[in-house]
């Protein structure tokens, strides 16, 4: 009888491993670090912004969907949620939404960036914003990470006023997949 359960074992043991390799569908698994040319990317973070003297700030929230076009390319759209409030200000929500594109250096855990972005900012004030971008993020796995984003955009409402501008801290947690 043990004989025969041994058979069996050695058997089943031997058809599953030829069942799984077999299997073309699933793709190894592999413990490199960062993103894969085809991957998407979402992330969620804190926002701080001031204007260029550091007078006027405010608080907020900004997330991003991306997609790795190469694998040091991420495309992103984005959308944030600042409220501001203080002496120079009055108390005002407003809104953005922008497509960046950063060229990010594959270095392992740590791959700084750096880009632009250009986008419509809406709420209290209208106006078109574009500027360029530099982070860095930190991988805490295979796909998890904290990232770390400064942005300069400039505010077009009526007038290409070079100087109508904002400083936009960002930092929070994001994945691959």
């Amino acid at each position: 009888m043990k004989k025969v359960l041994l058979g069996v074992s050695l058997l089943a043991l031997s058809a599953s491993a030829a069942f799984a390799q077999g299997q073309g569908d699933v793709p190894p698994y592999t413990a490199e670090i960062g993103p894969r040319q085809g991957d998407f990317e979402v992330f969620l973070g804190g926002t701080g912004t001031s204007n260029g003297e550091f007078n006027d700030n405010a608080l907020g929230l900004s997330g991003s969907f991306g997609y790795y076009a190469l694998e040091w390319l991420p495309v992103s759209l984005r959308q944030s949620y600042v409220t501001r409030f203080g002496g120079r200000v009055n108390d005002r929500n407003d809104f953005s939404t922008s497509v960046g594109a950063d060229f990010q250096a594959p270095l392992g855990r740590w791959q700084p960036f750096a880009g632009g972005f250009v986008g419509y900012s809406y709420g209290d004030q209208r106006s078109g914003l574009a500027g360029p971008e530099a982070g860095l993020k930190v991988y805490v796995n295979e796909s998890t990470f904290i990232q770390g984003l400064m942005q300069y955009g400039w505010l077009f409402d009526k007038t290409l006023d070079w100087d109508n501008g904002r400083a936009v801290y960002t930092i929070g947690a994001g994945f691959n997949f």
